[in-house]
């Protein structure tokens, strides 16, 4: 399992790699965790902008819901 809070102070302190990076916004974004880091938010509509993320939000239609 992934650990969220490590890769976040990895790439804080600048040892993550570029190519990392991407795949951590990815998880970020897939995984709905975005919210939760919003410092995060400016990279991740970057990396969706050049194409090297993508995000489909996930909405609950009402008649799904118990």
């Amino acid at each position: 399992m992934l650990n969220v809070p490590n890769l976040v102070t990895k790439y804080k302190s600048g040892e993550m790699p570029v190519l990392e990076s991407i795949e951590f916004v990815q998880i970020l974004l897939d995984t709905e965790l975005i919210s939760e880091y919003p410092e995060f938010d400016k990279l991740a509509d970057y990396y969706i902008s050049e194409g090297l993320c993508y995000y489909v939000p996930v909405i609950i239609m009402p008649e799904l819901k118990e």
